[in-house]
């Protein structure tokens, strides 16, 4: 059976979140070394919270598809039968972050850009297969077109012309 396997380059939960599981995780320790009971729970939701991830996996003999969460090397999601005419696309999609400084409306804003794989149908994307930097993503959908005998776009060269 040939397989692409890929975990998200991060866990599940966003950054934000993540420093909630790592507080969770901090009070928690502290808890227990103070004899409270509730430390033990918020060191498991924190722990839990830092384990979850998600990736896509690809069964490229039987040409199906698996996202799915992971729980301690447990994945949970369910197969489903690509398409049969699509395409890979990697696109970039950018994002204005905006941040409100506490001490008196002063603002601020940041750009961060994403690089995602894709598989598409008609020119947009229907399931994001991987995000990442860009040169990998290309090499990524150079192995995996050659693989399933599709087409890869490069929509991000595309609109550069």
């Amino acid at each position: 059976m040939s397989t692409y396997f890929k975990n998200t380059p991060s866990s599940l939960l966003n950054n934000q979140l993540l420093i909630l599981c790592g507080l969770f995780i901090v009070i928690g320790l502290i808890g227990i070394i103070a004899d409270l009971e509730e430390g033990k729970y918020l060191l498991i939701i924190g722990s839990i919270g830092l384990l979850l991830k998600k990736g896509v996996i690809i069964d490229i003999d039987k040409r199906l598809m698996k996202s799915y969460w992971g729980l301690l090397g447990i994945r949970f999601g369910k197969w489903k039968s690509l398409p049969k005419v699509f395409i890979l696309i990697i696109t970039k999609i950018s994002k204005l972050n905006e941040y409100n400084l506490p001490s008196g409306g002063a603002q601020y804003f940041s750009e961060t850009t994403e690089f995602r794989l894709g598989i598409g149908i008609n020119g947009k994307i229907q399931s994001i297969i991987s995000t990442g930097n860009y040169n990998l993503l290309i090499e990524e959908g150079k192995e995996l077109s050659e693989s399933l005998s599709v087409e890869l776009l490069d929509a991000i060269k595309k609109s550069k012309s």
